[in-house]
């Protein structure tokens, strides 16, 4: 057909990106055709999760189940934004006006998740402690971009680039080299040159 459709299968697919729906079906039916085992908890041994949140260190959890969460708070905050909030920049006027709620909600969310992973890595005591909480949020940020969850990926790195945490050198200096290398393709990833 000359539209952009084609027949494939019993299903009509509108080609996008030179991708179909059929196209995409047959790379991920293998891995839904195969028995999966149930998943494992991604909390660790020990962790009382009814004690005051306050107490609670998220850095017990699994990386990739903060990635999930912060992927589901991003999701809900991103849902929530109106087209007419984006209208001749609303968001830039003040607070007071209240034309751009959402989208300041959502800015909020993105500078707590900042401000959080931030204070979570200076929390270690020691270089040991706050470079194992570096890898921990660089290893999130990670799972996040896998996600698809760019809000929460580009909170997380802000925090791995603070002034305060940069300036963390011997802590820094003994993260891996593995996750040394997440965090420069995320700064590549988000890097601002080019995208204008």
């Amino acid at each position: 057909n000359g539209n952009g459709k084609k027949k494939s299968g019993g299903l009509t697919d509108v080609a996008i990106f030179g991708l179909t729906a059929s196209s995409v079906m047959s790379k991920t039916d293998n891995s839904m055709n195969q028995e999966l085992p149930p998943p494992l908890p991604r909390v660790a041994m020990g962790t009382n999760l009814f004690q005051d949140p306050r107490v609670l260190d998220p850095c017990s959890f699994d990386p990739v189940e903060l990635a999930r969460q912060l992927t589901l708070a991003s999701h809900a905050h991103f849902t929530c934004l109106p087209l007419y909030e984006f209208y001749n920049k609303s968001w830039s006027e003040p607070r007071s006006s209240r034309k751009a709620d959402s989208i300041h909600a959502f800015i909020d969310h993105f500078n707590s998740t900042a401000s959080w992973a931030t204070m979570s890595i200076l929390k270690g005591d020691t270089d040991v402690e706050r470079g194992v909480r570096f890898e921990y949020i660089a290893t999130a940020a990670s799972a996040c971009y896998d996600l698809r969850n760019l809000h929460g990926a580009s909170a997380l790195l802000a925090a791995l680039d603070s002034p305060k945490v940069k300036q963390l050198r011997n802590t820094i200096s003994i993260v891996s080299l593995a996750v040394r290398k997440i965090v420069v393709k995320l700064r590549e990833t988000f890097a601002s040159k080019g995208s204008q």
